[in-house]
Protein backbone atom coordinates (compact mmCIF):
# COMPACT_ATOMS: atom_id res chain seq x y z
CA UNK A 1 0.00 0.00 0.00
CA UNK A 2 2.88 2.35 0.77
CA UNK A 3 4.20 1.98 -2.78
CA UNK A 4 0.82 2.94 -4.20
CA UNK A 5 0.51 5.93 -1.87
CA UNK A 6 4.06 7.00 -2.69
CA UNK A 7 3.35 6.77 -6.39
CA UNK A 8 0.09 8.70 -5.99
CA UNK A 9 1.93 11.43 -4.08
CA UNK A 10 4.53 11.67 -6.85
CA UNK A 11 1.82 11.90 -9.49
CA UNK A 12 -0.01 14.56 -7.48
CA UNK A 13 3.20 16.55 -7.01
CA UNK A 14 3.90 16.38 -10.73
CA UNK A 15 0.31 17.38 -11.50
CA UNK A 16 0.50 20.45 -9.25
CA UNK A 17 3.91 21.43 -10.61
CA UNK A 18 2.78 21.14 -14.24
CA UNK A 19 -0.49 22.98 -13.52
CA UNK A 20 1.39 25.87 -11.92
CA UNK A 21 3.70 26.05 -14.96
CA UNK A 22 0.73 26.05 -17.34
CA UNK A 23 -1.01 28.79 -15.38
CA UNK A 24 2.17 30.87 -15.58
CA UNK A 25 2.23 30.32 -19.35
CA UNK A 26 -1.41 31.38 -19.73
CA UNK A 27 -0.73 34.43 -17.58
CA UNK A 28 2.24 35.42 -19.77
CA UNK A 29 0.61 34.62 -23.12
CA UNK A 30 -2.63 36.45 -22.27
CA UNK A 31 -0.90 39.68 -23.26
CA UNK A 32 -0.38 38.45 -26.83
CA UNK A 33 -3.95 37.44 -27.68
CA UNK A 34 -5.56 39.17 -30.65
CA UNK A 35 -9.20 38.18 -30.12
CA UNK A 36 -11.26 38.60 -26.97
CA UNK A 37 -8.44 40.67 -25.49
CA UNK A 38 -10.38 41.38 -22.29
CA UNK A 39 -11.31 37.75 -21.63
CA UNK A 40 -7.85 36.21 -21.59
CA UNK A 41 -6.28 38.52 -19.00
CA UNK A 42 -9.35 37.94 -16.82
CA UNK A 43 -8.93 34.17 -17.22
CA UNK A 44 -5.23 34.49 -16.45
CA UNK A 45 -6.06 36.48 -13.35
CA UNK A 46 -8.44 33.78 -12.10
CA UNK A 47 -5.94 31.05 -12.81
CA UNK A 48 -3.14 33.02 -11.17
CA UNK A 49 -5.18 33.15 -7.96
CA UNK A 50 -5.11 29.35 -7.88
CA UNK A 51 -1.32 29.18 -7.77
CA UNK A 52 -0.94 29.73 -3.98
CA UNK A 53 -3.51 26.99 -3.32
CA UNK A 54 -1.75 24.59 -5.68
CA UNK A 55 1.61 25.34 -4.08
CA UNK A 56 0.14 24.68 -0.64
CA UNK A 57 -1.43 21.41 -1.79
CA UNK A 58 1.86 20.41 -3.37
CA UNK A 59 3.53 20.62 0.06
CA UNK A 60 0.97 18.35 1.75
CA UNK A 61 0.38 14.62 1.76
CA UNK A 62 -2.85 14.34 -0.18
CA UNK A 63 -3.12 10.56 -0.44
CA UNK A 64 -6.33 10.60 1.65
CA UNK A 65 -7.71 13.50 -0.33
CA UNK A 66 -7.41 11.48 -3.52
CA UNK A 67 -10.02 9.00 -2.26
CA UNK A 68 -12.31 11.86 -1.22
CA UNK A 69 -11.93 13.44 -4.67
CA UNK A 70 -12.85 10.15 -6.35
CA UNK A 71 -15.89 9.81 -4.07
CA UNK A 72 -17.05 13.31 -5.03
CA UNK A 73 -16.66 12.52 -8.73
CA UNK A 74 -18.66 9.34 -8.23
CA UNK A 75 -21.43 11.26 -6.42
CA UNK A 76 -21.55 13.78 -9.27
CA UNK A 77 -21.94 10.97 -11.79
CA UNK A 78 -24.75 9.46 -9.72
CA UNK A 79 -26.45 12.87 -9.57
CA UNK A 80 -26.32 13.13 -13.37
CA UNK A 81 -27.75 9.63 -13.74
CA UNK A 82 -30.64 10.45 -11.39
CA UNK A 83 -31.31 13.61 -13.36
CA UNK A 84 -31.34 11.67 -16.60
CA UNK A 85 -33.75 9.12 -15.10
CA UNK A 86 -36.05 11.93 -13.88
CA UNK A 87 -36.08 13.50 -17.33
CA UNK A 88 -37.35 10.23 -18.83
CA UNK A 89 -40.50 10.18 -16.66
CA UNK A 90 -43.51 11.36 -18.72
CA UNK A 91 -44.77 13.89 -16.18
CA UNK A 92 -47.19 15.44 -18.67
CA UNK A 93 -49.07 12.12 -18.84
CA UNK A 94 -49.23 11.91 -15.04
CA UNK A 95 -51.36 15.05 -14.73
CA UNK A 96 -48.76 17.00 -12.80
CA UNK A 97 -49.22 20.77 -12.62
CA UNK A 98 -47.29 22.99 -15.02
CA UNK A 99 -45.46 24.71 -12.17
CA UNK A 100 -44.35 21.34 -10.75
CA UNK A 101 -43.17 20.24 -14.21
CA UNK A 102 -41.21 23.48 -14.54
CA UNK A 103 -39.60 22.95 -11.13
CA UNK A 104 -38.67 19.38 -12.04
CA UNK A 105 -37.20 20.60 -15.33
CA UNK A 106 -35.07 23.15 -13.52
CA UNK A 107 -34.01 20.52 -11.00
CA UNK A 108 -32.94 18.17 -13.79
CA UNK A 109 -30.98 20.96 -15.49
CA UNK A 110 -29.16 21.90 -12.31
CA UNK A 111 -28.41 18.26 -11.52
CA UNK A 112 -26.99 17.77 -15.03
CA UNK A 113 -24.63 20.69 -14.58
CA UNK A 114 -23.09 19.26 -11.39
Amino acid sequence: MEAITGTSSKVATEFFTQTIKLIAEVFTEANYVFVEKESFPELASYLNRLVPLLKELNKRDISNAENTFLEILNQQEITREISHALSLIPFSQLEISASMMQELGQLCESMQSV
